[in-house]
């Protein structure tokens, strides 16, 4: 699971990491179990990043 994990670079969480296991490995492993383990691993996603280079007026122009 950690192998799956350096080679996404972080960016798979649980559901996705079950879904590629089920997928490589032919097995049918529920999301829960998934999720226990990357709990015990201590394995989060990076989640959503946003661009931070651009300032938050340019963010909300809006031209009518």
């Amino acid at each position: 699971m950690g192998y799956l994990y350096a080679e996404y670079n972080g960016t798979y969480g649980y559901r996705r990491l079950t879904d590629e296991l089920n997928a490589r490995y032919e097995t049918n492993y529920n999301y829960k179990r998934i999720y226990r383990l990357t709990q015990l691993a201590d394995i989060k996603a990076a989640g959503n990043v946003l661009n931070t280079n651009v300032p938050h007026q340019k963010l909300r122009l809006r031209t009518f």
